[in-house]
């Protein structure tokens, strides 16, 4: 059975490991470009909607906060 010391250096390595392979994908996902709103690309076909629907206003950032926090609430709801 390990030591209480050997549980929390393996413990630290894997906090450290997780931590960096999350600062790795934000890195390339900040670096990569965002999908063309003109492409073929199935994911710019599907943003391209939401993206004519915000004009960045505060007005926008409530509502799409709002829908966020209703779609929430559902899918929460729908598990109880």
């Amino acid at each position: 059975m390990p030591t209480s010391t050997a549980c929390a250096a393996r413990s630290g390595r894997r906090c450290l490991l997780s931590t960096g392979l999350a600062l790795a994908l934000a890195i390339a996902a900040v670096h990569r470009g965002a999908p063309r709103p003109d492409g073929g690309h199935p994911a710019a076909r599907a943003v391209r909607v939401p993206r004519r629907l915000h004009s960045g206003h505060l007005g926008d950032y409530l509502a799409w906060l709002a829908l966020g926090i209703a779609v929430l609430c559902t899918a929460i709801a729908t598990q109880t």
